[in-house]
């Protein structure tokens, strides 16, 4: 009986909980957008709005009010290896992928090629914690590659 009694207590305050919580975010919308901010605020706005204007109260309160983008939280590979397939059907389908590792693939010492038969080109970065990521590279042209490497190698 006590144990039952523990566990309607223990709801009972977690929905208090969550209750309270739900109020607060709710009275934050409202102060923000009493502010003029609304929920689409994005916080490269707020560090945009820093170049025009001086006044520090009015950034904090943007700042305080804003949401990080997914752009803002940029990936960084330690190394990558370009993963294909040599073979002339492969050559002829993806042939701006075979001309960056022609002309290009030197240029970055963190790239490793790999020829494995029957793949279609696959581009395996590697982070700092040792996980790594596929991504599919078939459609990307030369160029696209290029600012992939310089951008995140």
């Amino acid at each position: 009986k006590e144990v039952r009694m523990v566990k309607a207590y223990s709801n009972i305050i977690l929905f208090s909980c969550l209750v309270f919580l739900q109020l607060i975010h709710v009275s934050v919308q409202e102060d923000c957008s009493e502010l003029g901010f609304t929920e689409a605020l994005l916080c490269s706005s707020c560090t945009d709005l820093e170049q025009f204007i001086s006044d520090t109260a009015i950034i904090e309160d943007c700042k305080k009010c804003c949401s990080v983008e997914a752009e803002d939280v940029v990936k960084s590979y330690v190394s990558a290896e370009l993963i294909t397939c040599r073979c002339q059907h492969h050559i002829n389908q993806f042939p701006h992928i075979f001309e960056f590792i022609d002309k290009k693939a030197s240029n970055y010492p963190q790239l490793s090629l790999t020829d494995i038969r029957g793949t279609p080109p696959i581009l395996r970065v590697k982070l700092a914690d040792g996980s790594s990521e596929d991504l599919h590279i078939d459609k990307w042209k030369t160029e696209h590659l290029e600012q992939f490497m310089a951008q995140f190698l």
